[in-house]
């Protein structure tokens, strides 16, 4: 599955790229992101938990940044193991000026990969699940630099 979107950040380059820089920051606005842990390595370690109406699909996620240039562009790439599932995925974001030095567009792209038995029964539910966790957490992202 892959996703891309454009936001507009009321914030500064700089601003948006110090938020960016820490994806533990990020990952906590994410929904189902319930525990977030960053290791010596840099890898953030994650427990996401995601309600699927009869019970809960747990996950233990790991995401590193693999490639970054300050106040420009970083990428993230990581996996997500849970019973019956795995799921590996690889981020972009670009940060990119605007006339007005207090605002930064935001392009991202998403890519995210399921493999097991649970994601046959569940192949018409991810890609909106997904989607909805991405929106809620760019928006909150958003909101959250616009109030720095």
């Amino acid at each position: 599955m892959n996703f891309d979107g454009t936001r507009l950040v009321e914030a500064s380059p700089e601003t948006t790229w110090n938020a960016i820089a820490e994806p533990a920051t990020f990952l906590g606005f994410i929904p189902v992101v319930h525990e977030i842990s960053t290791q010596s390595s840099g890898e953030i370690l994650a427990r996401c938990v995601f309600p699927l109406g009869l019970g809960n699909l747990q996950l233990n996620a790991r995401v590193k940044c693999v490639e970054h240039t300050p106040c420009e562009s970083a990428r993230f790439a990581g996996t997500a193991l849970g019973d019956g599932i795995h799921v590996s995925f690889d981020n972009s974001i670009l940060l990119i000026a605007t006339p007005d030095p207090n605002s930064t567009t935001l392009r991202w792209t998403a890519s995210v990969v399921l493999r097991g038995p649970v994601v046959g029964m569940a192949q018409h539910v991810a890609p909106l699940l997904v989607s909805q966790q991405i929106d809620t957490a760019f928006a909150a992202f958003v909101s959250h630099l616009g109030s720095v």
